[in-house]
């Protein structure tokens, strides 16, 4: 069974968010989860992995994702622009994203600017929907995944014993074509009835020959808002699910609008003589 949990961190963002899981786990201070993160994984304590793993953090793209919204209730439009890292050029990623990654319908204007070209009906759908698309292409980003061939993903869909899949993708690997589906159901359960519920449908999937995952990563469509995260490959393909987790565990942490980076415009809408 894969537990991300057991993976040893190799970024300074992984690490933290081992810190954090731990943390939680353990019920101690944040700082005591850092110390016992990092000792765990070799270091002395967690200044000196610190200063090694800063050493070993990959470059860093800098990316303006702008979504415009036009509010005809308040009288208002605007844009929000969101600033975030890549670890990849924005040039290494398709020009248009339409059905090419998940729930992003945008176009690169420039080397390192994104345009959402769906106009949003409230300034803070526009701020969801921005958030959402950079989690999109900040999983591409960590993973080097695809979206996958319908015909490809529906064979292993069909094979999920569980009904009440939500908000559901379907990616694959360039090369292999080994498939994930990614399901993202609204989770607001007491921490003791989730667990349950995960044991129940891994246990499941394990009849079915299918491995289900909860990276600790916290997803893609809305990890703010209460959706879970969780990973469902073939057995076959553990090694696959394995390299995905450890990607995605070492990769920054996924953007949330209470935490992002982003610059508002608003304007007023003219008004009609």
């Amino acid at each position: 069974m894969i537990n991300p949990n057991d993976l040893r961190p190799t970024t300074l963002a992984g690490l933290k968010r081992k810190s954090k899981t731990l943390a939680k786990v353990n019920s101690i201070p944040l700082n005591a989860a850092q110390e016992m993160a990092a000792q765990q994984c070799g270091y002395s304590n967690f200044n000196h992995a610190r200063k090694v793993l800063a050493l070993a953090t990959p470059p860093k793209f800098s990316i303006e994702f702008i979504h415009r919204w036009r509010d005809r209730k308040i009288g208002a439009f605007g844009t929000e622009t969101l600033h975030f890292e890549l670890r990849r050029d924005l040039m290494d990623f398709p020009t248009r994203w339409y059905n090419q990654f998940a729930y992003i319908d945008a176009k690169r204007e420039r080397p390192n600017k994104m345009v959402g070209e769906y106009l949003a009906d409230t300034q803070s759908s526009a701020r969801m929907f921005a958030c959402r698309e950079a989690r999109s292409i900040q999983f591409a980003d960590a993973t080097g995944l695809k979206r996958a061939a319908a015909t490809r993903a529906n064979k292993i869909r069909k094979r999920i014993p569980y009904d009440g899949l939500d908000h559901v993708l379907s990616w694959e690997h360039p090369d292999t074509k080994q498939v994930m589906i990614i399901d993202q159901p609204y989770t607001a359960l007491p921490k003791a009835t989730e667990d349950a519920w995960i044991v129940e449908r891994r246990n499941a999937c394990a009849e079915a020959g299918l491995l289900f995952i909860q990276p600790s990563w916290d997803g893609i469509y809305w990890p703010d808002g209460g959706c879970g995260f969780y990973l469902i490959v073939d057995q076959k393909d553990q090694s696959f699910a394995e390299r995905v987790v450890a990607d995605l565990d070492q990769y920054e942490p996924a953007i949330i609008e209470d935490d992002a980076n982003i610059v508002s415009e608003v304007r007023k809408l003219p008004i009609r003589a």
